[in-house]
């Protein structure tokens, strides 16, 4: 019987980009926050000091979780890593943008539309993920 299983997780460089600039943002944000902060006044401006260094965090490990996991060897344990990066970064790209229409209302259309379109190619990856990981497992149960 021939288990041969092919799993279509390959990275891509609009992801590794995204997850690379996610992780770049919150070292960046990390760093300044106790000089001059160069983090988005928006949410610096609706969180409280200790949820915005989550939020910081959240966008830096994500951001490295996801690309750990693009570049480990076993394709299994990878796209699992992988997986648990892009629902940070999508989460944290979310509220980012729930805090954009709560300061700005409309005015962050473009922004917000923009930054939603990043975070629903998170979730596709994820949705696609899981497809893959859900063939794995019915392939090795037969």
């Amino acid at each position: 019987m021939n288990k041969r299983i092919i799993v279509t997780s390959a990275a891509k460089p609009f992801e590794v980009m995204t997850l690379l600039a996610s992780a770049l943002l919150g070292a960046l944000y990390l760093c300044t926050f106790l000089g001059d902060p160069l983090g988005p006044s928006t949410i610096r401006g609706l969180l409280p000091v200790a949820l915005t260094i989550c939020w910081y965090l959240l966008l830096f490990a994500g951001g490295i979780v996801g690309l750990a996991g693009i570049y480990i060897k076993s394709v299994i344990t990878g796209i699992l890593v992988e997986r648990i990066g892009l629902f940070a970064v999508a989460f944290a790209i979310s509220v980012y943008v729930l805090a954009l229409f709560a300061s700005s209302g409309l005015h962050a259309l473009g922004t917000g539309i923009l930054l939603m379109s990043l975070a629903s190619a998170c979730a596709w990856r994820i949705f696609t993920i899981n497809h893959d990981l859900k063939r794995v497992h019915q392939k090795l149960n037969m």
